[in-house]
């Protein structure tokens, strides 16, 4: 049982177990273990109760053999059974809608959890029953991740299983928790893969939940005080390679920056709360880069050479074959900009000459000047912030775009209209 007073180290992202912990339903569990047994009856050609009597000694012997008692779906495939075909055919016909009640408090505590972590599944379950289960308590949706053994083939406890999880979240993996009801499946391999465990009995633990655990912010490099700008950069370019997010002064206001691939991406978005439908802008280290990623006109060369490095974001069409990932959202046209900011331009070139840069502020709250100012949660979804006091700029950037001869402004800021 988790008490209110329990004490954990600060985390970035949650791994569930499903079955027992998300949920507890004695009967849904003697529905799918008499699935297994009608599975093994059917394709042994033996009645029922033969086959419940195989399965059970097997399983005995297996738990008797690892100390532990074993996976249900891996006494399947010890009988030379497919766990695969019992899915498809016994499995499926399992409806967890008709015996499962939507959890609204435990949605309601998901919901809560996802403001400052990252939330994920490990299930020795198949997808298709996982994906009922989900639906049956109504909190389909509220996880960035899940692995099944559909798509992993590897049955718990096994450590693989927890590293692969934190390597697609891009968390350390002393800075997840995973969360079980069984020590031995659950709980004993995420610890041997170098994350805290929690043991809960109950619902009630998960419930409590948002009062006992605390989200593990960005480290804090103080540029000039704390950390020199080299090993403070060292640090950020090393969190982005490995798809973690960092905040980065700029000439403007601060940035949450990610790399151009298809999970920072994701983090970008859950952690502002963006629209999906509005996509992100390039910051590059050099106006040389912008031609990697966008048709630039004789008029957009123009602009570039007077305002770059500066606060004017242009908005391009999308070269062919650029690999801008999913920052353009469909639209056909990419936004670049250089900052006016020395160390921004470095971090950039470091990593690679350009990265997807949006204001590290949650949609709809104001963008961060001071970085006392930038909020808890794009903190907990973060790595690194580069503390180098107040932005200059202090506004966002002038955003333009570009269509043949023609020009449109999106948006004024930094630079005025008339002096474009």
């Amino acid at each position: 049982m988790v008490r209110q007073d329990a004490v954990f180290s600060p985390v970035r992202a949650l791994i569930f177990d499903m079955d027992g912990t998300l949920y507890q339903n004695r009967l849904l569990a003697e529905k799918y273990d008499e699935s297994l047994y009608a599975y093994v009856a059917a394709q042994k050609n033996i009645p029922f109760p033969e086959a419940k009597k195989m399965f059970a000694a097997m399983y005995g012997r297996l738990q008797h053999r690892c100390g532990r008692p074993p996976s249900k779906l891996y006494t399947l495939t010890r009988l030379k059974l497919s766990d695969t075909e019992w899915a498809r055919r016994h499995g499926a016909r399992v409806y967890p809608g008709k015996i499962l009640r939507p959890d609204h408090r435990l949605r309601k505590t998901l919901m809560v959890l996802r403001d400052f972590y990252r939330l994920a599944i490990v299930t020795n379950n198949h997808q298709k029953n996982m994906q009922a289960t989900l639906r049956a308590l109504r909190i389909e949706g509220l996880f960035d991740e899940t692995l099944t053994l559909s798509e992993s083939r590897i049955f718990k406890p096994s450590p693989g299983l927890y590293l692969a999880m934190a390597r697609r979240l891009a968390v350390e993996p002393q800075a997840c928790l995973s969360i079980g009801d069984r020590y031995d499946l659950d709980l004993a391999p995420a610890a041997a893969a170098g994350m805290q465990t929690l043991w809960v009995q109950n619902r009630q633990d998960i419930y409590r939940l948002p009062q006992v655990l605390q989200p593990l912010l960005a480290k804090q490099y103080t540029l000039g005080k704390t950390a020199a700008p080299g090993n403070a950069v060292m640090h950020a370019v090393r969190a982005l390679r490995n798809d973690s997010l960092v905040v980065i002064p700029t000439d403007t206001v601060y940035g949450l920056a990610g790399a151009c691939r298809e999970r920072p991406i994701q983090w970008m978005y859950r952690a502002k709360g963006r629209e999906e439908k509005k996509p992100l802008p390039l910051l590059l280290s050099d106006a040389s880069q912008a031609s990697c990623y966008a048709e630039v006109s004789k008029r957009a060369r123009e602009l570039m050479v007077r305002h770059w490095p500066g606060a004017l974001t242009l908005v391009l069409p999308v070269k062919k074959g650029a690999r801008c990932g999913k920052l353009t959202r469909g639209q056909g046209t990419v936004a670049l900009r250089v900052p006016d900011h020395a160390l921004a331009r470095h971090l950039i070139r470091k990593a690679g000459g350009a990265l997807a840069v949006t204001s590290a502020n949650c949609s709809g709250e104001p963008a961060p000047v001071f970085p006392g100012n930038i909020s808890k949660k794009i903190l907990a979804f973060s790595e690194v912030l580069l503390d180098a006091g107040k932005c200059q700029g202090g506004v966002h950037s002038t955003v333009v775009q570009i269509r043949g001869p023609g020009m449109k402004v999106l948006r004024e800021g930094g630079i005025a209209f008339e002096k474009l």
